[in-house]
């Protein structure tokens, strides 16, 4: 249910609460991505900011998480450390305005699914959505080895 309480638009109905997708939204809902996750027919819930989504997280085991395309970066690798203390296998998509190379690296190591940085386009945001409720698993991908501002050694898994 979303945060009212009421079943909200794209939300599952009778699917397994393991295929749903958490957008947090800081109480701006009705966007583009809600839109086109609907039209993908992709079950979501809205939280209504950080505080909210870790409530949700704590009770329902959801497969994604996407955030506030409106915080930072580093915002939202604090949420995505509880996150990972409550869910450690859900995959996170990390929405910001902007970001910096070391901001990038550090959602490497932090095994983020996705970090996208303003402009943002909502249909190949909900294509990577989908991508992430078929991963198998949220550790496998690339490992930060090591890294400076001018370049990075990764592995790829």
């Amino acid at each position: 249910m979303g945060t009212s309480g009421k079943s909200e638009p794209g939300e599952s109905r009778g699917r397994s609460s393991e295929s749903r997708v958490l957008l947090i939204d800081n109480g701006r809902p009705g966007g583009v991505l809600e839109q086109q996750l609907t039209s993908l027919q992709c079950p979501f819930t809205r939280a209504a900011g950080s505080a909210d989504a870790l409530r949700q997280l704590r009770v329902t085991p959801y497969a994604v998480v996407v955030t506030d395309p409106d915080t930072s970066i580093r915002e939202d690798l604090a949420l995505v450390d509880e996150i990972r203390h409550l869910r450690p296998r859900v995959r996170v998509i990390l929405l910001a305005p902007n970001g910096t190379p070391e901001d990038l690296i550090a959602t490497l190591r932090e095994r983020v699914f996705l970090c996208q940085c303003a402009p943002f386009n909502e249909k190949e945001i909900a294509r990577y959505v989908m991508s992430a409720l078929e991963a198998d698993n949220c550790a496998t991908g690339i490992e930060v080895l090591s890294a400076d501002r001018s370049w990075i050694s990764v592995r790829m898994h």
